[in-house]
């Protein structure tokens, strides 16, 4: 998730937070529209995406878990 967030800043011409906050906003998007087995998949293989979409409300404003999308 730093990589991508960095590479946002080095490219976009953001500032961290904004990048941060673009971020997080786009997977807490996957999750409430994206199918739940492939936005599973990518939220376990990305390393922060649960921190950052918790840092940004969350899912429903309560903080994201997997245990919510997996049951």
């Amino acid at each position: 998730m730093d990589e991508l967030i960095a590479r946002l800043v080095a490219n976009v011409g953001v500032d961290r937070d904004a990048a941060q906050k673009a971020v997080g906003i786009i997977l807490e998007f996957l999750l409430s529209e994206g199918p739940a087995d492939k936005v599973r998949e990518l939220m376990a293989r990305i390393p922060g995406a649960e921190e950052l979409v918790n840092a940004q409300g969350g899912d429903d404003g309560g903080g994201f878990s997997m245990g919510g999308l997996m049951g």
